[in-house]
């Protein structure tokens, strides 16, 4: 068995809990960068309210970190089995991961004023690169299941 067919099984994770690690590091204001670019692991606080009420942001992180794990894992495993382009995801990825940086920034008079909310950089290229990587992945789902629903329909081949 290769590694082809189980490659955004092992990825999506693994770069999402990378990137949510650090981007905890820099949060940026009051951890809101780090919470809206970790969607993928924050529908467990909403799911279980008790989980923050009363706790510090280091409370929270293994549980939103472990959710955003395993959310990837199981889009990466979606991905794998409509057999997505690895090239297409990264193009789509990085583009959402730019314009979103851009736009954020973008959002302040200046980019002074946009590190004197947020603190550093850092806090926006990682936000940035986690949410877009949810949103990469999920584009990348509807567009490879149309297009296999769609060939399906018209009963042309796969490949």
């Amino acid at each position: 068995m290769s590694f082809r067919p189980r490659f955004f099984t092992f990825v999506l994770p693994i770069l999402w809990g990378t990137i949510a690690t650090f981007s905890f590091r820099y949060p940026g204001d009051e951890y809101g960068m780090f919470f809206v670019g970790s969607l993928s692991g924050l529908w467990v606080l909403w799911l279980f309210p008790r989980l923050h009420q009363g706790v510090s942001p280091d409370s929270i992180f293994p549980v939103v970190l472990l959710a955003g794990v395993a959310t990837m894992a199981v889009l990466g495993y979606l991905l794998d089995l409509l057999r997505c382009s690895r090239v297409a995801f990264v193009i789509i990825w990085l583009a959402a991961a730019a314009i979103l940086l851009a736009y954020v920034l973008g959002s302040y008079p200046s980019y002074e004023g946009a590190l004197a909310k947020n603190g550093s950089p850092q806090a926006y290229v990682l936000f940035a690169a986690n949410l877009s990587l949810l949103l990469a992945s999920l584009l990348c789902l509807l567009i490879t299941a149309g297009y296999v629903v769609g060939r399906r329909i018209t009963g042309r081949p796969l490949h």
